[in-house]
C-alpha cells in the first residue's frame, strides 16, 4: 500500500524504521536482527542503499574488509512475503543510469514494492559518474513519475505502467542557503513527489521551523520526520562532518556528563524518545527512526512511546 494512504488511514501515532544492511549475514539474518521492532509493524520500512563492502567508519574514505551485502531487492521480498510489511528501497542517482534504474525499479515493482525513496546521493568521486546518470533527484523523479504513466526512460510509450508512491528527503539542516534547499525540495514535488522523509535532527524547534518554511513555501505534501538515537561518542565527533547536523548544547551537557558507555546510551534513549513525544503531541502521526545503533536501541525506545 502507498504510503500516503497509511497515513491517512492512521491517525494514531505511528512510527517507521529505515533499516542499515549489515554485511557478512543473509538477508533473513539481517532482518532477524529487527524482529522484535519488526513484529510491532512499523507502517514501513525503509532499506538505506549501500555498496556491496563494508567501510571503516562513517566517512566512507577508508575501505575495510569487502563484504557482500544483502541486497535491496532480497529484503524487500522477505519484508513483503514473510513480515507482511511494506519495504521501502533507497534509490539513487548517483553511480547508476536511467537505464539502471529502470531496470531496477521494473524488478522491485514485480516483487510488489510500491514505495521508494530517491535520493542524489553523495558524490566522492569522479568515477561515481556515468552516462545517462541524473545529476539531481528531481529528475529521477521525474523518470519515476513517467514510468507510472507508462513512458519509460527513452521517452518512448511501453505496454505498461508501475505504481510507485514517491518519497524524497528535507534537509532541516541543509549545507546550503536554507531558502535555497527549500527551493530544491520544492522542485522535487512540483517533479511528482508525494511525500518527505526529512534527515535525522536532535533539535525539533529546527524541525519545526523547517516545516513552516515548506508549507510557505507551497509545500503541502506529508513531511515525516527522522530522528535516532545518539549512542555512540564515535558518532557524536562525526556528526557535523558526515551528517551535517548539529547537537544541541543541552544534549551535549548531558552527554559530557557520561562515565560510562550505559550512561550515554540511557541519556540517548530518553532525549529520542522526549523527541518523538513532542512530535505525537504536535500532530505528526508517524516518526521514523533511522538505525544508526544497535537493534536493542530503538526497541528501548519504543517500549516507552504509545
Amino acid at each position: 500500500m502507498h504510503i500516503t494512504n497509511l497515513l491517512k488511514q492512521n491517525t494514531g501515532p505511528q512510527f517507521s524504521l529505515e533499516i542499515l544492511p549489515k554485511p557478512g549475514i543473509t538477508a533473513e539474518d539481517n532482518l532477524l536482527r529487527y524482529q522484535k521492532i519488526l513484529a510491532r509493524k512499523p507502517l514501513f520500512v525503509d532499506i538505506s542503499y549501500h555498496a556491496g563492502r563494508s567501510n571503516t567508519g562513517f566517512s566512507g574514505k577508508k575501505d575495510s574488509v569487502f563484504l557482500p551485502r544483502p541486497k535491496t531487492k532480497a529484503l524487500s521480498e522477505i519484508l513483503i512475503n514473510t513480515f507482511g510489511l511494506n519495504p521501502q528501497p533507497h534509490i539513487l542517482c548517483t553511480g547508476f543510469s536511467a537505464e539502471e534504474t529502470e531496470t531496477v525499479l521494473l524488478q522491485l515493482h514485480a516483487l510488489g514494492v510500491r514505495n521508494l525513496l530517491l535520493l542524489r546521493g553523495d558524490i566522492s568521486v569522479p568515477t561515481e559518474q556515468k552516462t545517462g546518470q541524473h545529476e539531481y533527484a528531481f529528475q529521477l523523479v521525474e523518470q519515476v513519475k513517467k514510468l507510472n504513466s507508462g513512458i519509460n526512460w527513452r521517452n518512448e510509450n511501453v505496454p505498461f505502467n508501475t505504481d510507485f508512491c514517491i518519497g524524497v528527503g528535507g534537509y532541516p539542516e541543509p549545507e546550503e542557503n536554507f531558502e535555497l534547499a527549500i527551493q530544491y525540495l520544492k522542485k522535487k514535488i512540483d517533479a511528482g513527489a508525494d511525500f518527505v522523509i526529512t534527515q535525522l535532527f536532535f533539535d525539533n524547534p529546527r524541525f519545526f521551523t523547517f516545516e513552516n518554511a515548506c508549507r510557505a513555501a507551497g509545500i503541502s505534501v506529508p513531511i515525516i520526520p527522522g530522528i535516532s538515537p545518539l549512542v555512540s561518542w564515535n558518532l557524536l565527533q562525526k556528526l557535523p562532518d558526515f551528517f551535517k547536523v548539529s547537537v544541541p548544547e543541552k544534549q551535549q551537557q548531558q552527554i559530557k556528563k557520561c562515565s560510562s558507555k550505559a550512561e550515554l546510551e540511557a541519556v540517548g534513549v530518553n532525549w529520542v524518545t522526549e523527541q518523538a513525544r513532542e512530535l505525537y503531541k504536535n500532530n505528526f502521526h508517524c516518526v521514523h527512526f533511522f538505525a544508526l545503533s544497535r537493534p536493542e536501541i530503538l526497541e528501548q525506545v519504543l517500549k516507552k512511546l504509545p
